[in-house]
């Protein structure tokens, strides 16, 4: 464990650029810890063997370059896209920045985070809820950096769920997603967020195993879905609430508007 730890931990990754590899090998950490074996202990084989293959992908992440200029210069049109998804292992959100100039249209990836889901069960949709948090504080923080205005910032998700969680007051939700959403609430408002499919959502590879040669040769990864490359942005609207929203909710006294996509 002693070994494991202080590998992963040498890999220096500010920017979250192979978010998809360490938080990989930050998920074997955390079964090694709830086998609660001692510091030296051999590790099971069963282990052993994902160590090596994600040793493999850390060592081969330097074969990795990518441009680090967004394309922006003084007078271009830049927008903020931020996709957020999760899984049973992790939880994850990258943003990518949009660029419209005179040279066309420019996106490349500016910043992923990934963390480790918890080892306390938890449904999908709170996962998801969990990682569209961490998109709204990365995000903050990289709009203020590069001052990108809120009309131009945007955020993506393929949760249905979460989409509704977010178009329904706080006050009516259940505490643990209504503190979530709440943030969510202040830091942004319903129209910046949008719904898009797992397949086409880049935070979905920081969500499970991927090979260092795999994660080189992924576009989504790296210039994000075709959907911004069109630039064409549709607000979610809900129509129908499922059984999860519905757990969540403090009581079923409430209705669902068609037109606006907001539940009361």
């Amino acid at each position: 464990k002693r070994t494991v730890l202080k590998t992963t931990a040498s890999t220096y990754d500010p920017m979250g650029y192979v978010s998809p590899i360490t938080v990989h090998a930050r998920t074997i950490i955390q079964k090694l810890w709830t086998l609660k074996l001692e510091w030296d202990d051999p590790i099971p084989d069963e282990i052993a063997e994902m160590w090596i293959n994600t040793l493999r992908d850390l060592l081969e992440v330097e074969k990795i370059s990518l441009p680090r200029w967004t394309g922006y210069e003084p007078g271009d049109d830049m927008e903020l896209h931020c996709f957020c998804d999760a899984s049973e292992l992790a939880c994850a959100c990258v943003v990518f920045t949009r660029v419209t100039s005179r040279r066309g249209v420019i996106v490349r990836i500016l910043m992923a985070k990934s963390r480790v889901a918890p080892i306390k069960s938890e449904t999908i949709s709170r996962l998801e809820l969990i990682a569209s948090v961490m998109g709204v504080r990365l995000t903050k923080a990289l709009s203020k950096k590069y001052e990108v205005p809120k009309e131009k910032i945007h955020y993506w998700t393929d949760s249905r769920n979460v989409l509704c969680w977010i178009n329904t007051p706080s006050s009516r939700l259940k505490v643990y997603v209504q503190n979530r959403i709440g943030e969510i609430q202040r830091r942004t408002i319903a129209r910046q967020w949008h719904h898009i499919s797992t397949e086409q959502n880049p935070a979905d590879i920081a969500t499970r195993y991927i090979s260092a040669q795999e994660l080189k040769e992924n576009e989504l990864w790296w210039t994000g879905p075709p959907v911004l490359k069109v630039g064409i942005y549709q607000e979610f609207k809900p129509n129908g609430i499922s059984d999860e929203v519905t757990k969540e909710m403090k009581d079923e006294n409430f209705s669902f508007c068609a037109v606006t996509g907001e539940v009361h």
